[in-house]
């Protein structure tokens, strides 16, 4: 649970959302969406307008104006081509904004429709818009001369972000030019280029104040760009301030979701069963406009093939565009990844009729045998340990040879009348910051003052979603520099005072961003025996000589630092629902030094539960209905009951020099796939995809019948 101290420090940080502001004079904005998935614009025929409302289209905005991330680009307002239900092709602009929705449902645009894709399943390789390979050791050979071979196909489905409070962005274009806007963002000085291209300023004349995003699980990160530059557009346009929120129903069904994924896995084994060679291939749904593409596909491959080492693999991993809303980057991007190799070693331990401890013992890579990434870890694995310790936490060993008996003595789960159980085991690991070579190409600056008062100013741009970390950093100055707690002061957040710390996203604001503030301390230290204040010393990331890598073999160390963690998680089956009750999760965490305990284990807790809900929760509707933001969504609860947690961090043999890593994204890559080896073992099924609730659990039984 959160202590006093967090919520007296969330309080005092507490800021106006945007959706709550009210100007005089100010005015609302509605988008207008399309009804097709695919088609393009012939005409849009508006109804007699009042003199107080304009409409504005794509024909009004300047020749440049698209949402660019690293390479990938967003159409602000669709222009001639629309390619999904909901995405903007103008905006309404007016002071009464229950006025401005009965005007938008009377809108009719003539479109000259196309053929939608809406599916993974029947995208042809015309949606494919980028692959990545690797190659390691010769897999060719190996399933030449296999004795026989194992295939599986898993796959995961989309999840909902579910932010605290849905996008909005006030906008206010000044006389003298420059233009000031407000939103809750995980990425501001993004929010400042895209506002600076839509309406045509130099990005200096752009002022964005950024709310603090709270628990957005990446939901905050490139989107509230688009609902910025639609409030800054409408502001110019009309001369007047402007507010744009988006109602959830409408947030819901138009904003990005996690990408479903299509895992297929080739093994090619000896005569004992174990694994020489495997192949596999990754495509996930990148929706109407692939963002971060590049990233999304470097870290799903180097998550195939989990934590074990192979002699030999073949790894393919391609993004479609098909006629969805545009996925995006979510928390534990690279989930799907680490589920699947998960799921591939599950069917290697069926084979050879493992214990499944012993059998990732044997398998995981370890300082002495590298991944097939020829990734080295640096000092001893922490796997092993961190395995023994959810073993013996969960009694395991005892559990697992009980309700193997138990399924071994069961032909199938229909029909039965006893509950039962199933427990599962799984590692993961999470990298932190960019991958590869691309964190030296993203901003990440943060710069400290010390003032002739004797107070310290932190400026960045980074928007942690903890109150813990801030507090820490706080903590940190105050102790590296010898002053009172009191006379540190965080910056608020705007971009006209703090430096481009670059997106708040895999975990950099933790371990990027923390490591630059310990730089700058002992710059400020070095400095101040020579120098009187005010001292201002701003620091950037350099990537260290000792973590190399190699982009065209894309071979090396690709994160700055990674952390690791096991889960197990118990599980329990109703004979005749087949609801899945879970009975106990168990996670062992290595992440480094840990700043806060208290607020680490109720990050990780909070996580948990987010990674079961991907594994047991309904997926959202489809999102290629008509009249989206009239439709709502339903949510189904992923368990009747909270199940009991235990969190154990691994941080016995740290010192004050270890640095802290990210454990925010953990229990995405290991609590998934210990609930569905739980789930197999349980019921029974052979393979388990997600998300694995009880239809198709029913499912998956009638056809393995």
């Amino acid at each position: 649970m959160p202590t006093a101290r967090h919520i007296r420090g969330l309080l005092r940080t507490r800021q106006l959302s945007p959706a709550d502001i009210r100007v005089d004079g100010m005015s609302s904005v509605v988008v207008v969406r399309s009804e097709k998935a695919h088609a393009r614009i012939i005409r849009v025929h508006p109804p007699e307008l009042p003199p107080d409302v304009r409409l504005i289209d794509g024909s009004m905005l300047p020749a440049r104006a698209t949402l660019r991330v690293y390479g990938d680009t967003v159409p602000i307002l669709a222009k001639e081509t629309v390619r999904y239900v909901g995405e903007p092709i103008a905006l309404l602009v007016g002071p009464d904004r229950e006025q401005l929705f009965a005007l938008r449902d009377q809108i009719s645009v003539v479109y000259e429709e196309y053929e939608p894709t809406f599916s993974l399943d029947t995208a042809d390789g015309s949606a494919v818009v980028a692959t990545i390979e690797r190659v390691s050791g010769n897999p060719d050979e190996a399933f030449e001369h296999a004795t026989r071979t194992l295939e599986r196909d898993c796959s995961t489905g989309i999840q909902e972000h579910f932010y605290p409070e849905s996008h909005s962005a006030y906008a206010n274009f000044r006389r003298d030019g420059r233009i000031e806007v407000t939103c809750t963002t995980q990425w501001p000085y993004h929010v400042r280029r895209t506002v600076a291209e839509t309406a045509a300023v130099a990005a200096a004349r752009v002022k964005v104040y950024a709310v603090e995003p709270g628990p957005a699980l990446d939901g905050k990160l490139w989107y509230p760009s688009l609902v910025a530059a639609h409030a800054a557009l409408a502001s110019r346009q009309s001369g007047r301030p402007c507010l744009l929120r988006l109602d959830r129903s409408e947030d819901l069904l138009v904003t990005p979701k996690r990408a479903t994924t299509r895992i297929r896995q080739r093994a090619a084994l000896d005569a004992e069963g174990h694994a020489k060679a495997i192949d596999i291939d990754i495509r996930y749904d990148a929706g109407a406009y692939p963002v971060l593409t590049d990233e999304t596909l470097r870290r799903l491959m180097i998550a195939a093939v989990g934590a074990y080492r192979v002699a030999a693999a073949h790894v393919r991993v391609s993004a479609l565009r098909t006629n969805t809303v545009p996925t995006g980057p979510m928390t534990g991007i690279e989930a799907p990844a680490w589920f699947a190799a998960e799921e591939l070693a599950a069917g290697l331990i069926r084979e050879t009729q493992s214990d499944p401890v012993e059998w990732k013992r044997r398998h995981v890579i370890t300082p002495e045998a590298s991944n097939h990434i020829d990734e080295q870890l640096s000092g001893r694995s922490p796997v092993l340990r961190l395995m023994d310790e959810a073993a013996q936490a969960s009694d395991f060993h005892r559990k697992f040879s009980a309700f193997e008996l138990q399924r071994k003595n069961r032909t199938t789960a229909l029909g039965a009348v006893e509950v039962a159980r199933g427990v599962g085991m799984a590692i993961g690991s999470q990298g932190m910051g960019f991958s590869g070579r691309t964190e030296e190409q993203v901003a990440g600056n943060v710069q400290l003052q010390l003032d002739d008062e004797g107070v310290v100013w932190l400026y960045t741009s980074s928007r942690p979603a903890s109150a813990g970390l801030q507090s820490y950093w706080k903590q940190l100055i105050s102790e590296r520099l010898g002053i009172e707690p009191d006379n540190v002061r965080l910056a608020s957040c705007d971009t006209d005072t703090v430096p481009d710390s670059g997106p708040t996203v895999f975990s950099r604001a933790l371990s990027v961003h923390t490591r630059l503030i310990e730089q700058a301390c002992n710059a400020i230290l070095s400095r101040r025996a020579v120098q009187r204040p005010p001292i201002t010393v701003r620091r950037s990331y350099r990537r260290p000589k000792r973590q190399q890598w190699d982009h065209e073999t894309q071979s090396g160390t690709p994160y700055p630092g990674r952390s690791w963690a096991a889960a197990v998680v118990e599980v329990e089956v109703d004979p005749m629902t087949f609801e899945a009750i879970v009975r106990g999760v168990w996670i062992a965490i290595d992440a480094g030094r840990i700043l806060d305990p208290a607020s680490a284990r109720q990050t990780v807790l909070s996580t948990i539960n987010h990674a079961l809900g991907w594994a047991a929760r309904r997926q959202v509707p489809a999102m290629h209905m008509s009249r989206p933001v009239e439709t709502g969504v339903g949510f189904d609860p992923p368990f009747r009951y909270e199940p009991p947690l235990y969190v154990g961090f691994a941080d016995d043999h740290h010192t004050e020099k270890t640095p802290a890593l990210g454990l925010g994204e953990l229990p995405w890559f290991c609590v998934p796939a210990a609930y569905a080896h739980a789930l197999a073992q349980a019921t029974g099924i052979d393979s388990i995809s997600l998300p694995a609730g009880p239809l198709p659990v029913y499912e998956a039984l009638e056809r393995e019948r």
